[in-house]
């Protein structure tokens, strides 16, 4: 047979698409990074962007760092971060096992979007020579 007549059943039914998109969600909407950014914390009072044009000028101090790990202590479960990775997506993070993939999702790329800087250049208030190189693995633990 063909279906070529057949009735198609009622929009908007117990169960349908429409029903549930209209249930209210028991979790609050998730806010996104940009949202929540306060960049003031991050910097020295009144500062703002200072252009550091050679990369190899941008390292970054212990004080900075220390600045960014109170920034996430104070911010990352207050505000309710969760993981950025796509497969964990409500994963819920803490300062002592955030990853700096998600550091830079939640901190760093919603800080520097809207002056469209590096973060130390965000920070700074001169070029930052570095003394010493330090590779990492964004997966790894924060802390």
């Amino acid at each position: 047979g063909s279906d070529a007549g057949a009735e198609l059943p009622p929009s908007g039914g117990a169960g349908s698409a429409v029903e549930e998109a209209e249930k209210p969600s028991a979790q609050p909407p998730r806010s996104r990074p940009h949202e929540l950014i306060k960049v003031d914390e991050l910097r020295p009072e009144g500062k703002a962007k200072f252009t550091i044009p050679a990369t190899e000028d941008r390292a970054i101090t212990v004080a900075q760092l220390d600045t960014l790990v109170a920034y996430l202590e104070g911010h990352c479960e207050a505000e309710g971060w969760t993981s950025s990775n796509p497969k964990m997506p409500d994963q819920r993070l803490d300062p002592k096992t955030i990853n700096l993939y998600d550091v830079v999702h939640w901190v760093v790329k919603p800080a520097t979007k809207r002056d469209c800087c590096s973060y130390v250049e965000l920070i700074a208030t001169f070029a930052q020579v570095p003394s010493w190189f330090v590779s990492h693995w964004r997966g790894e633990p924060g802390k």
